[in-house]
């Protein structure tokens, strides 16, 4: 999964209801590596992740 797949997912969750928590960005524990990852929310309130490596 790319940036842009990351970013078309966030987007399809929005629209069906969900929100973003953080937007996508690499771990502080591996800034150098390849590594992405967002957070989102469902419509209940729970978080998810997308993310690639």
């Amino acid at each position: 999964m790319s940036i842009a797949e990351i970013d078309d997912a966030g987007q399809r969750a929005i629209a069906l209801g969900g929100s973003l928590l953080q937007a996508a960005r690499k771990p502080t524990d591996n800034p150098d590596g390849d590594e992405l990852f967002a957070v989102y929310a469902s419509p209940a309130g729970h978080p998810f992740c997308f993310g690639t490596h």
